[in-house]
């Protein structure tokens, strides 16, 4: 497979703009993978275009459960008009439960796409999900054998289904990335 990220890593994903180039890739790809949720409003408003309408996509977000965007006291909210949206979490490969989901739903893409190799698709799949769950099983580990569990960040806290997953309570300064917050 030729695998090909349209953000350099270092490249800030929340104002990220695709470039002609990059358009031009998403036409020509056989699966175009993406998050989902806020950050990837342009993926959705690209993907209405004609030229994009044969093109299989899967949308992480679609993988796995979504949590709700929650303020605890402390963390300010965005403004007071977003108060009545429900706003989702958008980072749900943070947990390693839901990176399984994923990867699972990435294997069956790729083997509707690719059936002639789709034993290796799925062996592949079963040595990801392996390194997975011993991951999982390590952070379970660790979560149950500390008191305090509590994962305060002084940005906006990107952990949510790392933190439910595992028992950890959070806190943060920004709600999202938004140039309109303040810190709490």
């Amino acid at each position: 497979a030729s695998v090909k990220m349209l953000m350099s890593p270092g490249n800030e994903v929340h104002s990220y703009e695709p470039s002609p180039k990059d358009m031009l890739e998403i036409q020509k790809c056989d699966l175009f993978i993406y998050t989902g949720g806020e950050s990837d409003t342009w993926v959705e408003e690209l993907l209405k275009a004609k030229e994009y309408e044969n093109i299989k996509t899967l949308r992480m977000t679609d993988c796995v459960k979504l949590e709700k965007e929650e303020l605890k006291e402390g963390m300010e909210g965005e403004s007071d008009e977003d108060e009545n949206e429900d706003e989702y979490d958008e980072h749900v490969w943070t947990s390693p439960v839901n990176a399984i989901k994923i990867s699972e739903e990435i294997a069956k893409a790729l083997c509707d796409i690719d059936s002639e190799n789709a034993d290796t698709y799925k062996a592949k799949l079963e040595v990801y999900k392996t390194k997975l769950n011993s991951l999982d099983s390590q952070l379970r580990d660790i979560a149950s054998s500390i008191n305090n569990k509590t994962l305060i960040f002084a940005d906006r806290f990107p952990m949510r289904y790392f933190a439910d997953e595992y028992g950890f309570d959070y806190y943060a300064a920004f709600p999202g990335c938004s140039s309109k917050t303040e810190a709490s």
